[in-house]
């Protein structure tokens, strides 16, 4: 079984990579109270030269936005990673990254501080490589079951609305 698949985690990876490569500056949003601190830890030993300007917690309420926001500006980031989780982290960049002229890359990572932080595991390869990741994370955290099902259901909504749209032509 071959996949094609790129996991929010190994793109987050090359591009800490490449970014290291191009002396970009890089700005990590989110996550748990000291996940983003320990993941800093981690990729510094992996990717030495990485440079990585600034770390926040911080929240995806509104409320908080303009304090972010003056946050990452005062570090001037060329990139900036979100770990809101969907769709918060996608809505706060949407809202906010006009706001971030440094910014010319900002990238929704989920639970991706957890994963290279080591507070969150990873599914085993054969898991990975076969496309059920999710699967493997459903049952090692049940508390997701709301958002799979909900992805789930509004993926086949849109792939019926898309094959009756197109029956239509």
């Amino acid at each position: 079984f071959r996949s094609n698949r790129v996991t929010g985690v190994d793109m987050f990876k090359k591009m800490v990579d490449r970014a290291q490569e191009k002396k970009w500056r890089i700005f990590l949003l989110g996550a748990k109270e000291g996940v983003a601190k320990k993941a800093i830890h981690k990729l510094k030993k992996k990717y030495p030269k990485a440079n990585i300007v600034g770390f926040y917690p911080g929240s995806p309420d509104p409320e908080e936005e303009v304090g972010i926001v003056e946050r990452i500006n005062k570090v001037k980031p060329n990139i900036l990673f979100v770990a809101y989780g969907s769709p918060a982290q996608e809505n706060w960049i949407h809202r906010n990254l006009f706001k971030m002229l440094s910014v010319n890359i900002a990238m929704g990572v989920g639970g991706t501080f957890d994963f290279i932080a080591g507070t969150t595991k990873r599914a085993p390869k054969f898991i990975q490589k076969m496309g059920l990741e999710w699967l493997w994370r459903f049952g090692h955290q049940p508390h997701r079951h709301k958002r799979i099902k909900n992805a789930t259901h509004e993926f086949i909504r849109l792939i019926a609305e898309e094959k009756q749209y197109n029956a239509e032509k």
